[in-house]
């Protein structure tokens, strides 16, 4: 694999993980808290 393929195939993983990574923790906080309430 050449570098130009394999950096842009780590680039494209690491938003991924970074999206699943960031969705994880927010469904893992509002299982312990409950969900965000609104304030208006």
């Amino acid at each position: 694999m050449n570098s130009l393929a394999r950096n842009t195939v780590r680039g494209v993983l690491g938003i991924v993980m970074a999206a699943a990574a960031n969705w994880l923790v927010n469904y893992i906080v509002d299982r312990i808290f409950g969900p965000e309430e609104e304030y208006e």
